[in-house]
């Protein structure tokens, strides 16, 4: 990965893990469905834990025509 870099003065930790959104049917269909198109073309791919990872949420976001980001 290229660009800037951040330095840190000490390690960043996360502080605890983040709940996942509770989602409805529909919602999680998009999620699962965007999650494999981003693996489909390269754009992300799935990883093993690794100690000191930071982990996020995932959720979808709405976009004007419809769909979802």
């Amino acid at each position: 990965v290229l660009g800037y870099e951040i330095i840190f003065t000490s390690p960043p930790i996360q502080s605890r893990i983040p709940d996942n959104p509770v989602l409805s049917p529909d919602l999680t269909l998009a999620t699962d469905n965007l999650i494999a198109r981003l693996i489909s073309i390269g754009a992300i791919e799935e990883v093993n834990e690794v100690d000191g990872e930071f982990i996020s949420s995932i959720f979808p976001v709405p976009k004007s025509n419809g769909k979802f980001r």
